[in-house]
Parts: C-alpha cells; structure tokens; sequence
C-alpha cells in the first residue's frame, strides 16, 4: 500500500493554520442542521510510535492546549521510520486494516446513537470533514514491550454556504484502560487485536468529540 504525503502535510498544515482550536455550535446553527454528510476519503498522518513521556508532551496531548508547533515538530520527528511502525505498518498493510474508516464507521454509529445527527447523502443541511493528524501505538516505558493503540481525531462542519458551524479536536488518551495493550508478537500472531484496539480507541475519541458537541 502507497502511502501520500500529501495528506500528511495538509493535516499537519491544519495545526499550524489554528485549526487545533475548536469553533462552538450556536443554538441556532443546531437547529438549522438536521442532516449531514460525511467525507469518504479522509485525510491521515503517517502512523506514530511514541513512548507515554512524548506523548505527554508532544502534540497528542499538547496540541489540545495550545502547544501546537511543538507538538507538530514532535510528532514529524516521531515518524521517523523504526521497527516499530515498520512492523505494525505491515500488519495494517497485509490485514487491510483501515483506521480512518473505523473512525468514520464510529462516528456515524454514535451520532446516530445519540440522535445528534442524520446521515445523509449530499447535498445534506451540512458536511462533516473528519481528519486524522496522527494515530498509531504508544509504548508505556523502555522497559515495557506492550502497545496500546491511539488516535487523534479532528473534526469541521460546514454548512451549504461554507461557513464552519462546528471546529473540535480530540483523542484516545495515553490513560484510557477500555483499550488494550499488547506487544507486536500479538499483534502479528493475532492481527484483529490490533483492528479492535484501534477501534478501541476510535470509540474513545469520537466519544469525546460527542460529549463536547452535547455540551454546546
């Protein structure tokens, strides 16, 4: 599977252009949007293996609160390509293992569950785009071999003129126990283990982006 860094640096040009910051729905731009559609191709960052102290500090956590060009410089450096994400590329690769469909997948199943909105076709009241800047396995400490898999998930409601009603921002926590930790020998030997802990953390993230819509 081929991977564009074209995608990569748009979503990594997001964070510098401000779009870490979220954008609140008024009362009256809720009532007005019943329907939306969601984008099918869906931007994505290069997979991150990251330890539990890059991952405080770096921007899948700090990109929330406002630390967005270190976090950004910290998540380019933490691509680098290493055995980690080399192998856990090559379980997603073989498995047909698609992240940012899980998160489409989750996202619609909630709203839905949730009565937030109705998914329809375009053209829609509104149109949802859903970005993942950066997504992949966290490592507790050198000295731990197990993995738990992690995503960051953006999320951009336009309404039919193009006006952005809705902006926000969030992902899986480093902390989050519902999605569990194994080493890449599981992974490999069971490949779903990686599928469900991604998806895991999909329910996690899109939670979160639920709750705060709720909110508003």
């Amino acid at each position: 599977m081929k991977h564009n860094l074209l995608p990569v640096i748009f979503c990594f040009s997001l964070f510098l252009s401000g779009c870490a910051s979220s954008v609140e729905m008024t009362p009256t731009d809720r009532k007005k949007i019943q329907t939306i559609s969601i984008n099918r191709e869906i931007p994505k960052g290069p997979i991150h293996v990251v330890t539990m102290g890059q991952a405080l500090t770096m921007g899948i956590s700090g990109a929330l609160g406002g630390a967005v060009g270190g976090g950004v410089a910290g998540a380019v450096q933490s691509s680098t390509p290493n055995e980690p994400a080399a192998r856990t590329m090559g379980i997603i690769d073989k498995n047909g293992i698609e992240v940012e469909t899980l998160i489409r997948e989750e996202f619609i199943k909630q709203a839905s569950a949730r009565h937030l909105f109705k998914v329809a076709h375009a053209p829609a009241d509104g149109e949802i785009k859903i970005i993942v800047p950066t997504w992949g396995i966290m490592v507790p400490s050198p000295y731990q071999s197990a993995l738990r898999p992690f995503v960051m998930v953006s999320v951009i409601l336009k309404d039919a003129s193009g006006r952005v009603l809705w902006k926000d921002v969030e992902r899986s926590s480093h902390l989050n126990f519902s999605v569990p930790r194994h080493s890449l020998e599981e992974f490999e030997a069971k490949p779903e283990l990686l599928r469900d802990g991604l998806r895991d953390a999909a329910v996690a993230a899109v939670a979160k982006l639920m709750d705060n819509y709720s909110k508003q």
